[in-house]
């Protein structure tokens, strides 16, 4: 696999392990991706998987840190369906939190 197929394939472990309740598990594997893909994609799918992922922990303050984080990047990725992820988890959040 190439390095961004590595990446994708490895966002998507990720993915699978938050929906899967192992959020803790999760997290661990996201965070990297968030910190350290080459894909900018990846970086901001990542980091949108995490605010969903510590709004179900119901871990409000990692959530909003990892928000401003990601809307941070977000002009940097024209990628429309990764900025959609992107603002539907900010609308989930801000729905849970009020």
């Amino acid at each position: 696999m190439t390095p961004t197929q590595r990446e994708r394939y490895t966002y998507l472990r990720g993915w699978e392990r938050v929906f899967a309740a192992d959020a803790e598990r999760g997290i661990a594997i996201l965070s990297t991706l968030r910190d350290g893909a080459i894909d900018p994609v990846i970086r901001i799918r990542a980091g949108a998987t995490l605010v969903h992922a510590y709004n179900l922990s119901r871990r409000y303050r990692e959530a909003f840190e990892q928000l401003n984080d990601m809307l941070d990047a977000l002009p940097q990725v024209d990628d429309a369906e990764a900025r959609a992820q992107a603002m539907s988890v900010t609308a989930q959040l801000y729905a849970q939190t009020g």
